[in-house]
């Protein structure tokens, strides 16, 4: 069941439109009632309703500018816009921000009502499809990352290789081609060395690892870096699938 969120100041039109329609008959739920848009934009960051059908022309804070606030939040609402015959420009600028559709209040009926809001249904449909391939796909990716550090540092301790790591190798090709180099860092040795906190050797370790991270994003197509030395002293960083021609001509 989709939330919806009513926006207009006036209270003729508002119940006009709220008792138009059996909104549970056409799975949706009717969240709230706002007057203008500033009391709109107060409602959508604190109910976070899935459509919010709302006046073009307001006081305070007029449809547009509700439009153009709420699609910049982290999940915006769908829109379908109120209007009257002579507002067609301001319909145009709503549409430019993703409004999915428009009502003229004049021609407003039940059947017209109910068509708009299975378009403003299919278009959340259709966000949060999106929103969820989006998580999934950072999550995969994510964890990839993890999962190819944590095989390279195998590799290097010469542990043994689970068979989930080693399909990870086989996928990746990360053993065609590759190299691995160690770099260690010796911290001052002078005799103010025995001053340098943990939090000062945690500073110029991420100095050192962002510096080494963009030389090798130069350098390599596929690399990882991994910590496998305590106390932040050194990094280890894999590449493979190396062209070696590439390389000899550097």
């Amino acid at each position: 069941m989709y939330t919806v969120l009513l926006v207009d100041d006036e209270p003729l039109s508002l119940s006009g439109i709220k008792f138009m329609i059996d909104w549970q008959e056409q799975d949706l739920e009717l969240i709230g009632t706002a007057r203008n848009g500033r009391q709109a934009l107060d409602m959508i960051a604190k109910l976070s309703p899935d459509i919010v059908v709302a006046d073009i022309k307001m006081p305070v804070m007029d449809g547009i500018e509700l439009l153009q606030k709420a699609h910049d939040l982290d999940f915006p609402p769908v829109f379908i816009m109120l209007t009257n015959l002579q507002e067609f420009d301001l319909v145009r600028d709503a549409m430019k921000f993703s409004a999915a559709d428009y009502l003229i209040k004049s021609q407003l009926e039940p059947g017209v009502l109910q068509k708009s809001l299975q378009i403003a249904k299919e278009e959340c449909r259709k966000r949060n499809d999106l929103a969820r391939a989006t998580q999934a796909d950072h999550y995969l990716r994510s964890n990839k990352n993890r999962m190819l550090e944590e095989a390279a540092a195998r590799v290097f301790s010469r542990e043994e290789v689970p068979s989930g790591t080693v399909q990870i190798l086989k996928s990746t090709a990360m053993l065609v081609d590759y190299t691995a180099v160690q770099l260690q860092f010796l911290y001052p040795t002078h005799r103010d060395s025995s001053g340098f906190s943990q939090a000062d050797k945690k500073r110029l370790f991420d100095w050192e690892r962002e510096l080494i991270q963009k030389l090798a994003q130069n350098s390599f197509e596929n690399f990882v870096m991994i910590s496998p030395l305590p106390l932040r002293q050194g990094l280890l960083l894999f590449a493979w699938g190396l062209n070696r021609a590439r390389y000899e001509e550097r």
